[in-house]
């Protein structure tokens, strides 16, 4: 939802409708509320950073922090 709210406006018309649709089958996958993701390579990160996916996902640098949050 903030990925949604806060990100996909900023972009031009076009990245819009393929961004939200992009985001639909993503959250038909990883349903909701979002995956837990753990122990992502640096460059990898950076990736998500750069294409701001990591506002969408929950990442966490080890599976065990992780899987506290499941409490």
């Amino acid at each position: 939802d903030k990925y949604r709210r806060e990100i996909v406006p900023t972009k031009r018309f076009s990245t819009q409708k393929v961004n939200l649709r992009e985001l639909s089958k993503l959250e038909e996958y990883f349903g909701d509320p979002p995956a837990k993701l753990s122990d992502i390579k640096p460059q990898i990160y950076s990736v998500f950073v750069i294409t701001k996916l990591n506002k969408l996902f929950q990442i966490h640098d080890t599976a065990a922090e992780a899987m506290k949050t499941f409490a």
